[in-house]
């Protein structure tokens, strides 16, 4: 008999829920509102559908950087000699892919130009190598064109 008193049947389970509801009702966190509804107004709450362009797509990002990357290769200056030039472009790229991250004191980026996002940093720093390639431009025209994007979006590497 005293294992009959102490199950709880399905009703006072369901009993106690609604009183504990019914308690923690009188104990809201609801936090009142900074501004009146009123003073809301028409806001706009339109939705930019094109920031789902720019999910992650390593596949994507990997061929694109890495082609990117082969092309500087293949068309840039080779040898020792100019080191020092090809370096200037890179860091150049780098810095615009890294969204204006330059290296640290400590020679650390703290961030991956292959993993930038893809329409808004990749894409165009691949059409600008790919089409200084097809113009058969120089070294200073890569560089400069690295360096107006770069301008253009407020990066600098000092």
């Amino acid at each position: 008999m005293e294992n009959k008193k102490n199950k709880k049947t399905q009703v006072d389970r369901l009993e106690e829920m609604k009183r504990l509801i019914d308690q923690s009702k009188d104990m809201t966190s609801i936090q009142p509102l900074l501004f009146p509804l009123e003073e809301l107004g028409d806001e706009d709450i339109s939705f930019d559908a094109n920031i789902f362009d720019d999910i992650a797509d390593p596949d994507k990002s990997h061929r694109l950087y890495f082609t990117m990357q082969r092309m500087l290769i293949d068309n840039l200056p080779k040898g020792k000699e100019n080191k020092r030039l090809r370096q200037q472009i890179y860091d150049q790229k780098n810095l615009f892919l890294n969204r204006g991250k330059a290296l640290d004191k400590n020679g650390f980026r703290h961030s991956s130009g292959q993993m930038t996002y893809i329409s808004t940093f990749l894409e165009p720093a691949f059409n600008v190598t790919a089409e200084w390639v097809k113009s058969g431009g120089g070294p200073l025209d890569i560089f400069m064109s690295f360096y107006d994007l770069n301008k253009a979006n407020g990066f600098t590497l000092d």
